[in-house]
C-alpha cells in the first residue's frame, strides 16, 4: 500500500512537473520573443513587431496544451473514447490552436493595417468603421477550423457543405444588392480612400464628415446637420476628394482686387497679417 501510495505520488508530481516545465518554456520563448525587438527595430515596418507580439499568447497556448495531454498521457496512457485516443485528441487541439493563432493573427494584422491611418498628431482613428470586417474573418476562419474538427471525429461534412453551397447560392442571388456592399465595404477598407472622421467631397456635389461606415451603406454628415447615406457600392465608384489626406492641412486661393495705384507691399503686409489673424482665432 505505502509502495502503491508513492508510486501514485511520484505520477501525480510528475505531471504537475510537466505542466510547470511547459510553463517555464513557454515563458523563455515569450521572452526571446519580446527580446528580438532588437532584430525587428531594424526594419523600417511595424508590422513584424506587431506580428511577435501576436503570436506570444497562442505559443503560451501551445506549451499549456501539449503540456496537458503529454501528462494526461503519463498519467492514463490506455485512456480512449471508443476508437479515439491521445492522437486523435492532439489533432483536434492543434486544429483548434490553429484556428485561434489564425484568427488572432488576421484580426492583429488587419487592425495594425487600420492603425495605419492614423491622423498626423498620432491621434487613433475612433473605432466602428469597419468593425464587421472583424466578425466576419473570426466566422469564416473559426467555421473552417470546425468543419476540421468535426471531419477529424468522423462527422461527414460532405453533406453539409453540399447544403451550405446551394444555400449560398440562392443566398447570393437573393441578396445581390447587399452582397455587392459588402464587397464594395471590404475594398473601402482595404483600399482606405476615406475613413471615419474624414472631411469629403464625393462625385455627386455631397460633402460632409464621414460619421460611419457599415457593411451595406457609409452615412456622411453634411453641414446642415443632415445624414447622406451612401450606398458603398456606389461610393466605390466614385471620385472621392478627402480634405484630410494626406493631412488636415490644405490650401486655397482668395481674389483680392485692388486700385492699380496701391502699394503692393503695403497690400501684401495687410493680407499676410490678416491671414494671421484668422489662423490664430481658429
Amino acid at each position: 500500500s505505502m509502495n502503491l501510495n508513492t508510486e501514485i505520488l511520484i505520477q501525480i508530481t510528475t505531471a504537475i512537473g510537466i505542466l510547470i516545465a511547459a510553463r517555464v518554456l513557454s515563458a523563455l520563448v515569450m521572452w526571446l520573443l519580446r527580446h528580438s525587438k532588437t532584430l525587428t527595430e531594424r526594419t523600417q515596418t511595424t508590422l513584424d513587431d506587431t506580428v511577435v507580439a501576436l503570436l506570444a499568447r497562442p505559443i503560451h497556448f501551445a506549451f499549456q496544451l501539449a503540456a496537458i495531454v503529454v501528462a494526461l498521457y503519463y498519467l492514463f496512457p490506455a485512456l480512449a473514447y471508443q476508437s479515439y485516443g491521445y492522437v486523435d485528441l492532439a489533432l483536434i487541439l492543434g486544429m483548434f490552436w490553429v484556428g485561434y493563432t489564425v484568427n488572432r493573427l488576421a484580426r492583429g494584422v488587419l487592425r495594425w493595417y487600420e492603425d495605419q491611418g492614423k491622423e498626423e498628431n498620432g491621434s487613433p482613428v475612433e473605432g466602428g468603421g469597419f468593425g464587421f470586417i472583424y466578425t466576419l474573418l473570426s466566422v469564416l476562419i473559426w467555421g473552417l477550423a470546425l468543419s476540421l474538427i468535426l471531419n477529424q471525429l468522423g462527422v461527414d461534412i460532405s453533406a453539409l457543405l453540399a447544403g451550405l453551397g446551394i444555400a449560398g447560392v440562392a443566398i447570393a442571388f437573393a441578396l445581390q444588392n447587399t452582397l455587392s456592399g459588402l464587397f464594395s465595404a471590404v475594398y473601402l477598407a482595404i483600399d482606405r480612400p476615406i475613413k471615419q472622421g474624414d472631411f469629403v467631397k464625393l462625385g455627386d456635389g455631397t460633402e460632409g464628415f464621414v460619421e460611419d461606415m457599415s457593411m451595406r451603406s457609409t452615412r456622411i454628415r453634411t453641414f446642415e446637420n443632415n445624414f447622406v447615406i451612401v450606398p458603398n457600392h456606389k461610393l466605390a465608384d466614385m471620385t472621392i476628394t478627402n480634405y484630410f489626406m494626406p493631412d488636415r492641412e490644405i490650401g486655397t486661393s482668395v481674389s483680392v482686387s485692388v486700385a492699380y495705384t496701391s502699394n503692393l507691399e503695403k497690400v501684401e503686409e495687410v493680407l499676410v497679417n490678416v491671414t494671421k489673424e484668422l489662423l490664430e482665432s481658429h
